[in-house]
C-alpha cells in the first residue's frame, strides 16, 4: 500500500455511515450462518450455535462499527499503512476482549461447553485468527476500492481536459471565421468582436 493517499483521505469506509452498518450486519449473519451449518450435527444444535454465533459475531462487530466510527477523525490523519495497522489492532483487541467476556459469561451462567484446558487461550488464538484473516481481506478489498475509484476520478477528469483542449481551437477557428465574414459588412462590430476575444 502507497504510504499517502492522494486525496489525503483515509481509504477505509465511513464507519459512521448506515449502508456500512447494513453491511456490517448482513456480513455478520452470512458468518454466523456459515460457522453454525460447519460446526453443528443436529438441528438443535443448529439453533443453539447460530444463536451463539450470531451474538458472538454481532458483539464483535458492532463494537468494532463503533469504535471505528468514533477514531475516524483521529485515524485520518494517518498514512494508509498506519491507518491499516490501527484498525487491524483495533480489531483483533476487540476480538479477543470478547472472547474472554464469552469465557466468563459461560462460566457464570454454565452454559455447557465442554472445557479443556487452555480453553481460553486457544479460543482467542482462533477467533483472532479467523478475525486477522476477515481483516486483511477486508482492508485489501477496501484499499483496492479506494483506488479504483479514484483512479475513475484520475480518468474522468483527464477526459473532461482532453475534450476542453479539442474545443477551444474549434471555438478560436469559429471565431476568426465569424471576425472575418464581419470585417467586409460591418468593420466596427468586427473590431469589438476581436476585442472582446482578445
Amino acid at each position: 500500500m502507497k504510504n499517502q493517499n492522494s486525496t489525503g483521505e483515509s481509504f477505509l469506509p465511513n464507519f459512521c455511515s448506515r449502508d456500512v452498518l447494513l453491511l456490517i450486519l448482513i456480513v455478520s449473519e452470512l458468518v454466523a450462518v456459515m460457522l453454525t451449518l460447519s460446526t453443528s450435527d443436529t438441528w438443535k444444535e443448529v439453533k443453539t450455535q447460530f444463536f451463539t454465533f450470531t451474538i458472538f459475531i454481532l458483539w464483535i462487530s458492532l463494537t468494532n462499527l463503533f469504535l471505528l466510527c468514533s477514531l475516524r477523525p483521529f485515524i485520518n490523519q494517518f498514512s494508509n499503512l498506519v491507518v491499516s495497522v490501527l484498525t487491524f489492532l483495533v480489531i483483533q483487541l476487540v476480538t479477543a476482549f470478547f472472547t474472554a467476556v464469552f469465557y466468563y459469561l459461560a462460566q457464570l451462567t454454565d452454559i455447557a461447553i465442554e472445557w479443556e484446558a487452555n480453553w481460553l487461550l486457544k479460543n482467542i488464538l482462533r477467533n483472532v485468527g479467523v478475525s486477522m484473516i476477515a481483516t486483511a481481506i477486508a482492508l485489501r478489498y477496501w484499499y483496492v476500492l479506494k483506488q479504483w475509484q479514484l483512479n475513475v476520478q484520475a480518468e474522468a477528469r483527464s477526459r473532461v481536459v482532453a475534450l476542453q483542449a479539442r474545443i477551444r481551437p474549434h471555438f478560436l477557428f469559429n471565431s476568426m471565421n465569424s471576425i472575418a465574414s464581419l470585417t467586409r459588412s460591418d468593420p466596427e462590430k468586427a473590431e469589438e468582436a476581436v476585442e472582446d476575444l482578445a
